[in-house]
């Protein structure tokens, strides 16, 4: 079945940011609300996403069948790291301001961090 199929013929799967944390992808997917349940229940931790998930797996237990199949659709058979919902936060906003061009510096200030984290926060960007 194609993409498209999958996603129902009327509505195109939303354009993922190849840049972007992969939980802000999967908000993309299923909005952010359920991408901040995931968050919850598994920040910290890498979980598999199965491409077809049973509906009592804990993925759609979480966020429900529907939305499962949204994410198995697009990132199934992948082993994800889900960042706790306080780093994620940080992770975003630094993530925005170095797309916006901001210095590093700036952006600890910006943020109250130290530049170490930072650049730590920008190196696990790119390597994801």
């Amino acid at each position: 079945m194609s993409a498209i199929g999958r996603f129902g013929e009327a509505q195109r799967p939303p354009r993922l940011d190849l840049g972007a944390p992969m939980v802000d992808n999967i908000a993309r997917l299923i909005g952010a609300g359920l991408a901040a349940r995931i968050c919850e229940r598994f920040g910290g931790r890498r979980i598999y996403i199965a491409s077809n998930p049973a509906p009592d797996d804990p993925l759609p237990s979480t966020i429900g069948y529907a939305a499962a199949l949204r994410v198995g659709a697009v990132f199934g058979g992948e082993r994800v790291a889900i960042p706790r919902e306080a780093g994620h936060r940080t992770r975003s906003k630094v993530a925005a301001l170095r797309r916006q061009g901001m210095s590093v510096s700036n952006i600890a200030r910006e943020l109250g961090c130290s530049e170490r984290n930072v650049y730590k926060v920008l190196s696990q960007i790119r390597n994801e």
